[in-house]
């Protein structure tokens, strides 16, 4: 199990940099919480999509943040 989660290639990511994109975010589209702009907020960052299986919040961001983990294709 260790090995396959070492493949994953996970690394931790400072997100302080980005708060005040992470209260807009939550502002715009009103989130109760930063919870879920911190991620939206850092995939924007890092130029690429936020994976989720979250529909709810799928359904309250725009499509240019969001993949669903059933959409996603690894390549």
């Amino acid at each position: 199990m260790w090995k396959l989660f070492q493949s994953l290639r996970i690394s931790l990511e400072e997100t302080s940099h980005l708060a005040s994109r992470i209260l807009e975010l939550a502002f715009a589209y009103r989130r109760p919480s930063t919870y879920d702009t911190t991620y939206i907020a850092l995939a924007e960052h890092l130029k690429t999509k936020l994976i989720t299986a979250d529909e709810r919040l799928m359904k309250s961001v725009p499509e240019k943040w969001i993949l669903l983990l059933w959409e996603f294709q690894m390549g």
